[in-house]
């Protein structure tokens, strides 16, 4: 596997790099998506004492919204909305970073092979006859090779991506779920 990244990498002409740093960047999000949207069950943590995954992002939010709670005489949704609010922006904290450079990969991909078949015309118009299935293959498996890298940096990303997205909208609503019961709870 390693040894067929590394040999696509070299043959992917210009467009090697591009990806390559498409690649890091796309991870570095994941990564950090993975760590603030980790809360081991959410779902044991509402209503339930918070235990050591109080230092979790999802827990701190529990937190806050239950120190609001205590704060206040009658805690009012908004202003559980605003304790949370910070919360909600760290949940979402680079999503966009995932999803653009999940849609750029590919693009980046057929840019490479754009500049792979231009080089296999250039070559077929300039060489004699035996130099051309030479040129128009080498051509050829440097335009998919870009091809096949852009795949690959972006068909893990959009899942990845995706499933972190489901992750950060069942934190939010668990935590409005929280707001509301809060807010029930005190005006009985």
């Amino acid at each position: 596997m390693m040894h067929g990244l590394l040999h696509a990498l070299k043959n992917a002409d210009a467009t090697g790099p591009a990806l390559i740093v498409c690649m890091i960047v796309l991870w570095y999000g994941i990564a950090w998506r993975v760590l603030v949207l980790s809360a081991w069950r959410p779902n044991r943590l509402v209503g339930a004492g918070l235990g050591w995954q109080a230092n979790l992002p999802f827990g701190r939010a529990l937190a806050a919204i239950r120190a609001e709670a205590r704060t206040s005489v009658h805690p009012t949704a908004a202003r559980l909305d605003a304790a949370v609010g910070p919360y909600r922006l760290l949940f979402s904290g680079h999503n966009k970073l995932v999803q653009s450079t999940a849609m750029i990969a590919p693009l980046l991909g057929l840019l490479g092979t754009v500049m792979g078949m231009i080089d296999t015309f250039a070559t077929m118009s300039v060489a004699d006859q035996a130099a051309r299935g030479n040129g128009v293959a080498a051509g050829i498996a440097e335009a998919l090779t870009a091809t096949e890298l852009g795949l690959v940096v972006a068909v893990p990303g959009l899942l990845i991506g995706s499933l972190l997205e489901r992750r950060q909208h069942q934190l939010t609503s668990l935590l409005e779920l929280e707001v509301e019961r809060v807010v029930g709870g005190a005006t009985c």
